[in-house]
């Protein structure tokens, strides 16, 4: 029976090879959080209301084909990992007014993206405004509204703007 010799291989000595690949990096992550700012303090963080199922899309710059669409999670973020380096246009939904530094020019905000980077963005929502007061049956000509007039009682009226 022949024994064969182990050999002893070191980095950069006379049997050493390099073998496989050299690791590397070519996504980028953006992460979006959505929120009701209750706070107005323009801000996804702290006292907050996470939303979900608000679809952000992404675009490359100058291109109207998503590269991925995503709605955000019961904590109102959502996380999208974009070849890189480039640069990206995120796009919230706009039929919802944002309120925050990163999204006020509108509902689209280019990003520009390096391997390995990680981006966050804010898109907060104004807070609900309220406006408060009595329904009347108006019975007089010209219209006054007045208590004279009587309140109609648990009466609610949705608004939107």
């Amino acid at each position: 029976e022949e024994i064969i010799p182990a050999s002893i291989v070191t980095a950069g000595g006379p049997n050493w090879a390099p073998c496989g690949f050299k690791p590397t990096i070519e996504t980028a992550i953006i992460i979006v959080t959505v929120c009701r700012d209750s706070t107005d303090n323009q801000v996804c963080s702290g006292n907050f209301s996470p939303l979900s199922n608000i679809v952000i899309t992404i675009f490359q710059n100058g291109s109207s084909v998503p590269v991925v669409t995503k709605p955000s999670s019961p904590n109102g973020t959502v996380s999208f990992e974009v070849p890189a380096p480039g640069i990206y246009v995120v796009e919230l939904p706009d039929s919802v007014p944002y309120n925050g530094p990163e999204f006020d020019q509108g509902v689209s905000k280019p990003v520009g993206v390096t391997p390995g980077s990680f981006t966050n963005l804010d898109a907060p929502l104004p807070a609900n405004g309220a406006i408060e007061g009595n329904v009347y049956v108006d019975t007089f000509t010209p219209s006054d509204a007045n208590t004279a007039n009587g309140a109609i009682e648990g009466n609610v009226n949705e608004m939107a703007n």
